[in-house]
């Protein structure tokens, strides 16, 4: 009986027209539409003469979570000491944290470990960056990892292994 209510419920409200009185027209057009995770959150490396950097263009609405962003070198992880202030938020998951909208830089030292300071660099590096995002309305992506194979030498803008299309 209560299965053929249901039923009759569904039926019944699949009739109603979308505008106008029916109630759940509100609902159905309510719903967020979220961006796949490459174009919410578009990892590039900017590799000068001295200076390496992540960055990311964040869509408008989405947010990356600062204590969620990790760099590696041929798997030595790498100080990210010179990372900005982010803004303070209150996640539900993760409590206070700091988060950033926009666009994000964070400047790196391209030295894959505390051995290799001071000697030549490789012809090519990778670098893995891991990272964490979410959106405002709700949606947070599950952590997603970027690799980059950058030539150390030469001044550039790098896209993540695969990617298609420049930030």
């Amino acid at each position: 009986m209560l299965l053929a209510a249901a039923v009759l419920t569904n039926v019944a409200a699949a009739e109603l027209p979308l505008g106008g009185n029916n109630p759940l027209a509100g609902a159905r057009q309510a719903q967020p539409v979220f961006l796949p995770v490459d174009e919410a959150f578009r990892p590039y490396m900017q590799v000068a003469e001295d200076q390496t950097s992540i960055n990311w263009q964040i869509a408008e609405g989405y947010y990356l979570y600062q204590h969620r962003l990790q760099v590696t070198i041929d798997g030595a992880t790498v100080d990210l000491d010179q990372m900005p202030a982010g803004l303070p938020k209150f996640d539900e998951f993760f409590g206070d944290v700091e988060v950033y909208y926009g666009r994000l830089s964070v400047p790196f030292q391209l030295v894959s470990s505390p051995k290799s300071a001071g000697k030549a660099l490789p012809k090519s590096v990778k670098v893995q960056v891991s990272y964490q995002g979410c959106a405002d309305k709700g949606l947070c992506y599950p952590p997603q990892i970027r690799d980059f194979r950058i030539l150390p030498r030469k001044a550039d803008i790098y896209l993540p292994e695969g990617a298609l299309a420049a930030p």
